[in-house]
């Protein structure tokens, strides 16, 4: 069988799943609602916080899942979606309307891997970006 079609015992782990988060995170926060508005209407591009892309592209080269997350309303998609574009911000996923409040992951312990954990959670300080981020 291969390993594909194995269900994920511990015995074998595939790359890690990335959630992040948009603004403050990813890309500057905007702190104005005019701000927003002209990322929103494309009139002006989200701005890379220093060391992001470079990030996303080594995760996306060891084929880790990027799963983006906003408070940003799901009426707003094509917007963000648009913006991100822009901005060169790749993704396999975008899950909208998360809120400003705190986030909570929850994951399961594999067996037979010393039962390690198999979710950790890093905070940055807004607008920091990842140029010391290293997991």
């Amino acid at each position: 069988m291969e390993k594909e079609n194995l269900i994920d015992n511990g015995e074998y782990l595939s790359p890690p799943t990335m959630f992040l988060d948009i603004d403050g995170t990813l890309v500057h926060f905007p702190h104005s609602p005019e701000e927003y508005k002209s990322i929103a209407n494309g009139t002006e591009k989200m701005k890379l916080l220093p060391g992001v892309r470079e990030k996303l592209w080594e995760w996306e080269t060891k084929g880790c899942k990027i799963i983006l997350t906003t408070g940003r309303r799901e009426m707003f998609r094509f917007e963000t979606e648009r913006a991100l574009k822009k901005a060169g911000i790749g993704y396999d996923q975008l899950v909208m309307s998360c809120g400003c409040g705190h986030r909570y992951i929850i994951n399961d312990r594999k067996p037979g891997n010393d039962k390690d954990d198999t979710a950790y959670a890093i905070n940055v300080d807004r607008d920091e970006g990842f140029t010391n981020l290293e997991i």
